[in-house]
């Protein structure tokens, strides 16, 4: 019986590993993170102020990592620095991505962040990343939050056109072509 519980319970734990996320995703750090999100060290801002809650990176190597399936559309984030009093804030948060979740590349690099106000950025990842992470690489003074991250789905390209002809004659678009067959 034990192990019979063990092996279903590995199992179940094997595919929530797995789980990717389905785009667009989104969140906004209240609860849990959706399916597909990985969080590694990150804290939350629970206290007054700016919109709460966000997830506070302060230790060097936080990071959040998000696996998902399709080609992502933009990526969009609030973000702000929160250095001691008196300070500014320092340090290296990388936005990545990758394409098998082992090699990553930079997609931002953010060294220097306006204290206590919340700003919006924006990237456009590649059609074939996989994976997003924001990753705390230096810590130099202070902390960063982050609040409010999306994938969407990749913008539609141009409608698809049917070509159509009658043999060697190409049927104008909006045209009329009549044909005689047997039936």
């Amino acid at each position: 019986m034990k192990k019979t519980i063990f092996l279903v319970a590995s199992i179940f734990s094997t595919v929530a590993l797995m789980a990717q996320a389905v785009l667009p995703t989104n969140w906004d750090s209240s609860g849990n993170p959706p399916t597909g999100w990985m969080i590694s060290g990150t804290t939350t801002y629970t206290g007054s102020g700016n919109p709460l809650p966000a997830v506070r990176f302060d230790t060097q190597g936080d990071y959040i990592q998000i696996e998902f399936a399709e080609s992502p559309g933009l990526l969009t984030f609030d973000i702000t620095g929160n250095p001691p009093t008196g300070q500014q804030w320092a340090g290296l948060l990388e936005i990545q991505e990758s394409v098998d979740g082992v090699n990553f590349t930079q997609l931002r690099a953010i060294t220097n962040l306006a204290a206590g106000t919340y700003g919006g950025m924006s990237d456009t990842p590649a059609a074939t990343s996989r994976f997003i992470r924001f990753n705390f690489t230096t810590k130099t003074t202070g902390n960063v939050g982050l609040d409010n991250v999306n994938i969407a789905l990749p913008v539609a390209g141009p409608e698809q056109e049917i070509d159509i002809a009658n043999g060697i004659d190409r049927i104008p678009s909006n045209g009329t072509a009549y044909v005689s067959a047997a039936v």
